[in-house]
């Protein structure tokens, strides 16, 4: 979660599922496989030392025999379970990602006859991860019984070379005889959890290594921000009398943007100015970089060049200040499986909750009277991802939750392009309401949503050119 935005953008949710339970899971367990392999080699090499100086000759070569088991062992474990850890790997992320296209789409699932297709395609992946699993296993397990088997033989032979071949008379030789049957015992399961930890841990390999990654990113991240949340540095700044809010405008001066790996610029060398109070629109093509200038202003995307101030204030230094004074509304609202009124104060703990808040921010994206009139009022739960209520009714929550924190400036992002025009005309006539209130930026797909703005600019070629409402609207703009 302290990764930066552009680090979401890349990454597939599955992979990020797998590597918070699987794979750190995994690093936890190879910790513990380390620890054991420490303590077994110990003993083992303790119990070595004894039967040195019970007798040298029998020793070496149970020892060099054991030893040569284990090399061999190990290197069949370094070329054999590490891959199969990393194909392993795979499969547990498509194994996530076909559960969370199957179960987010269960509606068109369900409507199209579809199951079998996804339960087939995540079966394929299980089977597979499944195979993986077993051959590791095998190969953590059969070492075991080959080396009781070669420890019983060293042991013959070593009896067979003394007997044959030494000086010592029978009655010295049966107490060192017992003392290396007792050793042998002790050894044989010691030697075998050597090789079962070896395996374990080569399994674990890919997920130790993804693992360590992710936490020098983390080390890295925290050394640049400091060791504290947003929230966390936002309550500091307040209590040190940095509680700024916005009073003036906004200026976005030549600012350049292009997303990671690509070359060629989004956002190219752009000005805006944005005073306080205005409603301006953003319109433009699809793919002209609408969505790249609001997560910009949003805080999301640092740009590459150029300037973002809030009354000469630059905003990417003062991130926690600015995300206290600036609400988003997102095309498709997330609403988690729990009741409105937390869906609303979205992310505070429960405990912390204002309710005056709440209902203040419910009767500004006018809902207050719809959340009234049900059972549990703000404590009715929405369901996952809002499916209990309508479209308009979570685009409303969506508007709710922007304001709750009382913003300066709010940033739409297409918030109406996916409902129909009435319930389009109701939600923007709770966005409207605010016009008197709040510095708005809307991002614009039906041009329907923007009658009302102030300014009108066009993202064309990564600029922000100011458009009229009759080059835009035409004669809807003089009705």
């Amino acid at each position: 979660m302290s990764e930066p935005y552009t680090f979401h953008l890349n990454k597939n949710i599955s992979v990020l599922q797998r590597s918070m339970q699987e794979d750190a899971n995994l690093f936890a367990t190879a910790v513990i496989h380390f620890m054991e392999l420490i303590i077994e080699i110990t003993v083992c090499i303790a119990i070595g030392i004894s039967l040195f100086y019970i007798s040298q000759s029998m020793t070496v070569i149970i020892v060099s025999l054991l030893i040569i088991c284990i090399g061999i062992f190990t290197a069949i474990s370094k070329k054999f379970a590490k891959g199969f850890g990393r194909e392993c790997q795979g499969y547990k992320a498509k194994i996530y990602q076909w559960m969370n296209q199957a179960l987010g789409g269960i509606k068109e699932v369900k409507v199209l006859n579809r199951e079998e297709y996804f339960i087939t395609s995540y079966q394929t992946y299980y089977k597979k991860y499944a195979k993986g699993l077993r051959i590791s296993r095998l190969l953590a397990a059969i070492p075991k019984y080959i080396v009781e088997m070669v420890s019983i033989s060293g042991l013959l032979i070593a009896i067979i070379i003394k007997i044959k071949y030494g000086r010592t008379d029978i009655i010295t030789f049966i107490p060192q005889l017992s003392a290396f049957a007792v050793a042998a015992f002790r050894l044989m399961p010691s030697v075998g959890r050597i090789n079962e930890h070896v395996t374990n841990i080569m399994y674990a390999v890919p997920s130790i290594e993804l693992v360590y990654h992710d936490l020098k990113d983390v080390e890295e991240q925290t050394a640049k921000t400091g060791n504290k949340t947003g929230r966390e540095k936002a309550d500091m700044a307040s209590a040190e009398g940095k509680n700024w809010e916005f009073k003036k405008e906004l200026e976005i001066k030549k600012i350049c943007y292009h997303y990671p790996e690509v070359e060629e610029n989004v956002i190219n060398y752009a000005d805006l100015k944005i005073q306080k109070g205005q409603t301006i629109a953003l319109i433009g093509e699809s793919g002209a970089g609408k969505t790249t200038m609001a997560d910009i202003i949003l805080g999301l995307l640092p740009p590459q060049y150029g300037r973002v101030k809030a009354d000469g204030m630059d905003i990417f230094k003062n991130m926690e200040l600015w995300h206290k004074n600036i609400g988003y509304i997102p095309q498709t609202i997330y609403l988690s499986d729990d009741t409105i009124r937390n869906n609303v104060a979205f992310g505070v703990y429960e405990e912390e909750i204002d309710n005056d808040s709440v209902i203040e921010a419910l009767k500004k994206a006018q809902l207050y009277e719809f959340v009234e009139g049900l059972c549990d009022g703000v404590d009715t739960v929405v369901g996952d991802r809002g499916v209990r209520l309508s479209g308009g009714q979570r685009q409303r929550i969506g508007i709710a939750r922007a304001l709750y924190h009382d913003p300066e400036i709010l940033v739409l992002d297409e918030a109406t392009s996916a409902l129909d025009s009435e319930t389009e005309a109701a939600v923007m006539a709770a966005v409207d309401s605010l016009r008197t209130e709040k510095t708005m930026i809307i991002i614009a797909h039906r041009l329907t949503t923007i009658q009302n703005a102030d300014l009108i600019f066009e993202i064309v070629n990564g600029k922000a050119e100011m458009r009229t409402k009759e080059q835009v609207l035409g004669n809807e703009s003089r009705k």
